[in-house]
């Protein structure tokens, strides 16, 4: 009779572990859903960037698929940075700079990094060759989270944390190799706001250990809002 009282227990707990397909699909949903992000085509933000010491002013123009406009305050000069499918340029004191092919990787790799704000990072890593390592149970920030580790082609792992409560992104921890030093980073979200449909969090904290590299706070989000074509236009 113990023993099938014992095995009828281990069956329950079994059938109500969440599989790791269900937490992600849960996550997704929760952040605004798949079928909510393909509808966006414009994107507009205004932030705030705390960094070494410095206060810096930022206003990001997105029009899906591949376009950006950037603009970034130092000390009263505003540098432009304009991203186009096929170029990119550089704008200072109205000197226009073309921008070299890497510099355009980056600005595309940039692009899809702030639509990180929209959406989690669980919907898109399979799109950039990335494979999930497994899903372990951890404290993350004090909540109880769940741990997606997630390798990708480049070498890097990320381990995304999902609370276990909410199903919001707390955090992401990367590890990657830089000129063959280990560089980890931690990057924290909090501040979740419903916007449009979406829970966004409108304050990230990125870490390098217990050291703050930076912290960025959204003033301002507007979605699939008209955006000025003049403004891609030099």
């Amino acid at each position: 009779m113990k023993k099938v009282l014992l095995l009828f227990l281990v069956l329950v707990l079994v059938a109500c572990k969440e599989s790791p397909e269900s937490i992600i699909e849960k996550n997704i949903e929760l952040r605004g859903g798949k079928a909510n992000f393909d509808k966006i085509k414009n994107v507009f933000m205004v932030m705030s960037i705390n960094s070494m010491g410095m206060e810096l002013p930022v206003k990001i123009y997105i029009i899906r698929p591949s376009s950006m406009r950037t603009e970034v305050n130092f000390g009263g000069q505003e540098l432009v940075t304009i991203l186009l499918p096929d170029t990119a340029i550089a704008l200072l004191d109205n000197n226009v700079t073309p921008l070299p092919s890497q510099a355009i990787t980056e600005m595309r790799q940039n692009l899809d990094n702030q639509l990180n704000y929209l959406r989690s990072e669980l919907m898109n890593y399979t799109e950039k060759g990335g494979k999930l390592a497994g899903v372990t149970q951890e404290k993350f920030l004090g909540k109880e989270a769940h741990k997606f580790k997630i390798t990708y082609p480049d070498g890097s792992t990320s381990y995304v944390f999902v609370d276990k409560s909410s199903y919001l992104n707390l955090g992401t921890r990367t590890e990657k190799m830089v000129e063959g030093q280990k560089l980890e980073t931690e990057t924290r979200y909090s501040d979740y706001r419903k916007t449009e449909g979406f829970f966004i969090p409108f304050k990230t904290e990125v870490y390098n250990g217990k050291n703050l590299l930076a912290r960025v706070t959204i003033d301002t989000l507007a979605i699939n809002k008209p955006i000025d074509p003049n403004l891609f236009r030099w």
